[in-house]
């Protein structure tokens, strides 16, 4: 079994509960580790404190948007280079193009795209194998 200490970490900002338990444990089936937070300024807070191999970031939550998040994050010397994707069910043009402009590494759509797949997508992005 891979030592923890060298497991990659996951930093899961979202408000919903049952969304950010339903991804946490996909991501700990797959072997990552995974840090969670409920709103954008305890996400801001953690990434800041923990240095996440990758984010994963809701956009509307409480206290502090996951635009909000995203720009802090960028301004902090270590948070220039850490994936950052956004994780949402904003699919309006107008917000995607919002987001891209931010440039994170990917945008996703929840209802678009089942657990599985985002788990494949955050563990390519970490380059570690895929689930099957």
């Amino acid at each position: 079994m891979e030592d923890s200490s060298q497991k990659k970490t996951v930093l899961l900002v979202e408000d919903d509960r049952s969304i950010r338990e339903l991804y946490a444990m996909a991501f700990l089936n797959a072997g990552l580790q995974v840090i969670m937070a409920e709103h954008g300024e305890q996400g801001l807070r953690k990434a800041l404190e923990h240095h996440p191999d990758l984010i994963l970031l809701d956009i509307d939550m409480p206290l502090m948007n996951g635009h909000e998040v995203f720009e802090r994050i960028r301004a902090d010397a270590w948070g220039q280079t850490v994936p950052v994707i956004f994780l949402t069910n904003r699919s309006d043009a107008r917000d995607i193009a919002h987001a891209n402009v931010l440039s994170p590494t990917d945008y996703i759509v929840k209802a678009n795209l089942p657990v599985k797949q985002v788990v494949n997508k955050v563990l390519s992005t970490l380059g570690v194998a895929q689930v099957r």
